[in-house]
């Protein structure tokens, strides 16, 4: 406590108060902040491990990518990627271009939907990889494809 803060006379000319200012709250606070930082930055720490390849192959998951074109070799942007039987769907960028986080490993189908037209590929997720499948091809406009 400084000096300018420690009480005079006057503040005890009634007698004692019942209650005196704790001149170790402000450590104690400081502590609580301290402990809040460090628990943020822990949380922080695990979530980016949870994305690593690491954690991919403990918990059974990997990662797939490609490129999306149409019937003519053109990037088909906005074409919906999903596995089936999964949560796991994505759309594409204006380059064509996909990544699915986070998919369970094993074998699967990989739906590309491309103005209403879906085609089916198979692919396997490996557990903690990233798994490029290259060039898909979306169906043509009017046709489905179940190969």
């Amino acid at each position: 406590m400084s000096l300018e803060d420690s009480p005079t006379l006057d503040d005890f000319q009634d007698g004692i108060p019942e209650k005196l200012a704790d001149p170790g709250q402000g450590r104690r606070n400081a502590r609580w902040v301290i402990l809040g930082l460090l628990m943020g930055l822990l949380l922080l720490a695990g979530l980016n491990w949870l994305q690593s390849q690491e954690a991919g192959l403990l918990t059974g998951r990997g990662d797939l990518r490609g490129l999306v074109v149409d019937e003519y070799h053109r990037p088909a942007a906005a074409a919906e990627v999903f596995l089936v039987g999964s949560d796991k769907i994505v759309i594409t960028g204006a380059d064509g271009r996909f990544e699915l986080n986070n998919a369970p490993a094993g074998e699967h189908s990989l739906v590309v939907a491309y103005q209403n037209i879906g085609q089916k590929y198979p692919c396997v997720v490996q557990a903690g990889a990233l798994v490029d499948l290259g060039t898909l091809t979306a169906p043509p406009a009017g046709k489905f494809s179940q190969e």
